[in-house]
């Protein structure tokens, strides 16, 4: 039986270490894709100095709300895998109830 605990803890232990990687390694691909998409707009874009002192603070802004409804989504989609095995249907509700909240958020932005 204390094997038994033993075993269970390191899965917890591991579990909880898997999802704080996963975060990190979906915050590191998401500000090199930010980066990357920021140098293709501006190749397009093609700016005098003029117009980039108006456009890239707008752009910025867009882009961190952007991010942050991102971020709302992955943490959304976590804590449906992590309950997934044991959802409730007023769980369930409520994960739809934010998605939707989601989806509203990026069509007002």
């Amino acid at each position: 039986m204390k094997e038994l605990m033993i075993w269970v803890a390191l899965l917890l232990i591991a579990t909880a270490g898997l999802a704080q990687s996963a975060r990190t390694e979906f915050e590191v691909i998401r500000e090199e894709f930010k980066a990357e998409k920021k140098a293709v707009v501006a190749g397009f874009m093609n700016l005098s100095d003029a117009d980039a002192t108006k456009f890239w603070p707008i752009y910025d802004k867009y882009e961190a709300e952007r991010t942050k409804i991102g971020t709302e989504r992955f943490d959304l989609i976590s804590n449906y895998v992590e309950q997934y095995t044991s959802l409730t249907d007023e769980q369930a509700e409520d994960l739809l109830k934010k998605s939707l909240n989601i989806q509203q958020q990026e069509l007002d932005l």
